[in-house]
């Protein structure tokens, strides 16, 4: 060891590697440089970087540029293949919602109701079973009764004890009579009444 070696202090050694580290961080190397030229500016600080940045400065910016108009580009192809992707979730989800529609016979108004069930379920993938969940909600109708015969025959008489019953019973040829000639005058009349519609 020299003595020029032992006389160096080790705090002045790691400061001037801190400075030079300092000096020459990408980030901070151009502000803490320049301001030792500012504080020192008897001490040539001699740094590439600070002979090529005038070069690289419009090269700097073009590349800014580029990566504006890149970074533009990139959000207007995300925009677009998101509304492509929307628009084609939205026609598949139309087919299903057709073919449920005509597998099941729903009206307009049964497919919203498919629709609001899918809504409250969360469940927009299955338009099938929602449309069997209107059809299998959808009330019973009524069984309708007969419409071709009388909804009160009175094939013996005995809901309407009149003059009419007693004739029958005690002469059935002249009811016969009587009730045909009620019926030529009144064949409508007759029918409604007899067979009660």
């Amino acid at each position: 060891m020299t003595d020029e070696t032992a006389t160096v202090d080790p705090a002045f050694v790691r400061a001037n590697e801190l400075v030079k580290d300092l000096m020459s961080d990408p980030t901070l190397g151009s502000t803490v440089r320049a301001k030792a030229r500012e504080k020192f500016p008897d001490v040539p600080f001699d740094f590439v970087e600070d002979r090529i940045a005038p070069q690289l400065a419009p090269l700097k910016a073009e590349l800014d540029t580029a990566n504006a108009k890149l970074g533009e580009a990139l959000d207007r192809l995300s925009a677009r293949d998101t509304a492509d992707q929307q628009r084609e979730d939205d026609r598949q989800m139309q087919s299903r919602l057709e073919a449920a529609r005509s597998k099941f016979n729903l009206t307009d108004h049964g497919l919203q109701l498919a629709v609001d069930r899918m809504k409250e379920t969360g469940n927009y993938a299955d338009a099938e079973a929602a449309a069997a969940w209107v059809i299998q909600s959808a009330p019973k109708p009524a069984a309708p009764g007969p419409t071709w015969a009388p909804s009160a025959a009175d094939f013996y008489g005995s809901k309407n004890a009149s003059d009419e019953w007693a004739m029958l019973h005690k002469d059935p040829q002249a009811y016969q009579d009587a009730q045909l000639n009620a019926f030529v005058a009144d064949p409508d009349g007759y029918t409604r009444e007899t067979l009660g519609i």
